[in-house]
């Protein structure tokens, strides 16, 4: 059988595709546009998270009575105006503080039930110091779910095919306990649709007694590296908890990214178990300060600044 031909204006014919052509055609699109989805989602999801010059150092007190200083795009992980609420007491220092409160029948956000404030990434090679003050209100039940407050959560390669891991560095409430854990791994790729690290999982670094109705004031140095020259320091209402050396998080291109608020993973299944517990957690939240650019040339401070006021 014959194709069809059309004559053009310059006397040449042209030949339709064959079957074979479009095929080959098809199946090129069919394999380039998930591809070319993959490398744009890739691309997108680095510049979102990769820190602008001049973000740091970072302050946010709550003096203006709103969320003000988390105004960028994806800084407010929040559902509901419950979620955040910038109060005047209890506060840390000066009138205002942030109140947090995540319940167990909240929409999900981010495809967890969470209510947390976000940071860009930090950056390597460079000490940074982050400070937090946390009040548990007296009323904190101190059963079995796990509640992060403060998390330092990976930026996965995500133009190498990888997948979310656990934070390198977060703060829990475990029953009765605080708890600060610890992952890293200096593979390529940690995860992805068809590896994970044997390297992963989650390490309980340091843990204390639960302390309720009074501010807690909280300091992290760290310098962030998945090589042996990390540098890890905790500090509790002034005083050196922890120390260490190390790896303290993944190989990738950016550094961890900073978030506060309360996040429940247990929640996160829906079973009927950890729903019953209790129906909400609230934490109270201030003076919050991360500071960037110690070096061996430039060091920081040994011990963290002091706070306004009295707890």
């Amino acid at each position: 059988m014959r194709l069809l031909r059309s004559q053009t204006g310059l006397g040449r014919q042209y030949r339709w595709p064959s079957r074979r052509r479009i095929v080959l055609g098809v199946l090129v699109l069919v394999f380039a546009l998930p591809v070319a989805f993959h490398v744009g989602y890739g691309l997108v999801y680095w510049a979102y998270s990769a820190s602008p010059d001049g973000h740091f150092p970072f302050s946010s007190d709550f003096e203006n009575g709103d969320l003000g200083e988390w105004s960028w795009i994806g800084a407010k992980q929040l559902c509901c105006d419950h979620s955040a609420e910038v109060v005047e007491s209890p506060v840390r220092s000066g009138r205002y503080a942030l109140k947090v409160t995540l319940r167990k029948d909240d929409p999900p956000v981010k495809n967890s039930l969470r209510a947390e404030l976000r940071m860009k990434s930090a950056r390597f090679g460079t000490d940074f110091w982050y400070e937090f003050s946390v009040y548990v209100p007296p009323d904190w039940r101190p059963i079995s779910d796990k509640v992060t407050f403060a998390q330092w959560h990976a930026t996965p390669d995500r133009l190498l095919g990888e997948k979310s891991r656990p934070p390198p560095l977060s703060f829990e409430i475990v029953g009765d306990e605080f708890h600060l854990k610890g992952d890293w791994d200096s593979s390529l790729i940690s995860t992805s649709w068809f590896h994970r690290s044997s390297n992963i999982g989650k390490t309980v670094l340091w843990s204390s007694p639960l302390v309720s109705g009074r501010w807690i004031d909280w300091a992290v140095r760290v310098r962030w590296s998945y090589e042996e020259d990390g540098i890890l320091e905790l500090w509790k209402d002034g005083e050196m908890v922890f120390q260490r050396s190390g790896p303290n998080t993944f190989n990738d291109i950016l550094a961890p990214y900073f978030k506060i608020g309360v996040y429940n993973s247990d929640w996160k299944s829906r079973s009927s178990d950890a729903l019953n517990r209790t129906e909400k957690r609230t934490l109270y939240f201030d003076a919050i300060h991360v500071l960037e650019g110690c070096s061996e040339a430039d060091p920081c401070q040994e011990t963290p600044p002091p706070k306004g006021r009295d707890r």
